[in-house]
């Protein structure tokens, strides 16, 4: 009753509470999350018609056994709403009245199918993780610049086709299915241009969907865990593209006709096992970030000496050939992780490069440290093996900015001839 006092309240959350019901009073609240409840019903009439009134409003319903949403929800005042984890089955074609709805999230939701109406055209994230549905209307995609498909399961996919036809086999229990015609390029044209985050992880996809050549705004695309072999050179065409993740899919080529991503600025292929091609890397002139971890890259890779925009390199727990000991010192490289990779030796140009100041050279077989090491003024993070230990680490001690050793130890073999470095250890 003491809520009542409280006029000037308008953002209230009642999350995990146990809820069965929702309260009159709470059509005052302009932002209302009453997720994780037990909430079945949602009041219609009144209470939905009240806190529609709102100039703008937030509603939060997921992780609720909610069955429907009340029409008069989606006025033009609703701004973002989070249906995920709900048993909805279908969303009323008012939806097309909500004029200003930014953000609408459906995931896991037991939808038949998308409503067939104008979806907002201000929309512009919508997430339908883990959906399994067989029509999505060309006017869903609208202005959007976020979309996630994780885990998906949709057919009727048509303005998405590209120049071709996709197929996925269909006992594929995830994954996009899409099937249509050459007729389709124009809506493909009109719609996906405006993305600029896709998320297609885990959906079983064989290989990266060509209509996605067609995202020419797209700056971030995932498609982790899927089962993709190869990087196709059209990748190329993607003018601002920066981020590209396609960790654990089983790549092992890249294309010799792969011009590289001048945009790109961040790529992860952790888990995969490039055996061609890998040096066609060192074309993405613009990179900053790389990460290939827990697979194999056969071949030099002193391809990174053309990267010269690189600032971190993860190649942890990486199988290798090998470091070129000829390369250049690296001029911005400032983060390089070698952890449990397979080296025994660390060239001078690591340890010269002028702005590296985390070495991550823990789990490796290297059993000693170049002179350069210790005149490095730039380092201040080292991580190393315990298997090292015994070698000269006094010199260590002088390094001038040196303020982390790092050990994957522990302190019972804390040894003697280290104990002087005891400020700055850390025993992991």
């Amino acid at each position: 009753s003491s809520v009542h006092h409280l006029s000037s309240l308008n953002c209230f959350s009642v999350s995990r509470n146990h809820l069965e019901f929702l309260p009159e009073w709470t059509t005052r609240m302009s932002e209302l999350d009453v997720s994780h409840n037990a909430i079945s019903v949602l009041p219609s009439g009144d209470w939905a018609r009240t806190i529609s009134s709102h100039v703008k409003h937030t509603l939060d319903v997921s992780h609720n056994p909610i069955k429907a949403i009340p029409p008069e929800i989606f006025s033009p005042s609703l701004n973002s709403l989070n249906c995920s984890d709900t048993k909805l089955t279908e969303l009323p074609d008012t939806l097309s009245l909500a004029r200003h709805l930014e953000w609408l999230s459906l995931d896991r939701c037991p939808l038949n199918d998308l409503p067939n109406c104008d979806w907002p055209n201000a929309l512009r994230q919508l997430s339908l993780r883990e959906l399994h549905i067989g029509h999505f209307p060309a006017s869903v995609l609208g202005s959007l610049n976020q979309l996630s498909l994780c885990g998906a399961s949709i057919s009727g996919l048509s303005m998405l086709a590209g120049v071709r036809p996709l197929w996925l086999p269909s006992e594929q229990k995830t994954g996009l299915c899409v099937n249509a015609s050459r007729s389709s390029i124009h809506l493909l044209f009109e719609h996906v241009q405006y993305l600029t985050e896709l998320c297609l992880d885990e959906c079983s996809l064989s290989e990266v969907p060509e209509w996605i050549q067609w995202c020419h705004g797209l700056r971030s695309l995932s498609l982790q865990s899927n089962k993709i072999q190869r990087i196709p050179s059209w990748l190329g065409k993607l003018r601002c593209l920066a981020a590209l993740d396609l960790s654990r899919n089983p790549i092992n080529t890249i294309e010799s006709s792969f011009e590289g991503i001048g945009s790109l600025e961040r790529l992860s292929l952790s888990c995969c096992n490039l055996t061609e091609g890998a040096h066609f890397i060192g074309k993405c002139s613009k990179l900053s970030d790389l990460s290939i971890t827990e697979g194999r890259v056969s071949g030099s890779v002193d391809w990174i000496e053309r990267l010269t925009n690189l600032q971190r390199v993860s190649f942890e727990r990486l199988l290798l050939d090998g470091l070129s000991e000829h390369q250049v010192p690296h001029p911005n490289l400032k983060t390089l992780n070698l952890g449990g990779a397979s080296i025994d030796s660390l060239p001078n140009w690591i340890c010269c490069s002028p702005h590296l100041e985390e070495l991550y050279i823990s789990g490796t077989k290297i059993t000693e440290f170049p002179s350069q090491l210790f005149q490095s003024n730039s380092i201040k993070s080292i991580s190393l093996s315990e298997h090292t230990i015994g070698l000269n680490y006094e010199k260590l001690a002088l390094m001038p900015n040196l303020n982390r050793i790092s050990f994957d130890g522990n302190r019972q073999n804390d040894p003697s001839e280290i104990n002087f470095l005891s400020p700055f250890i850390d025993w992991e």
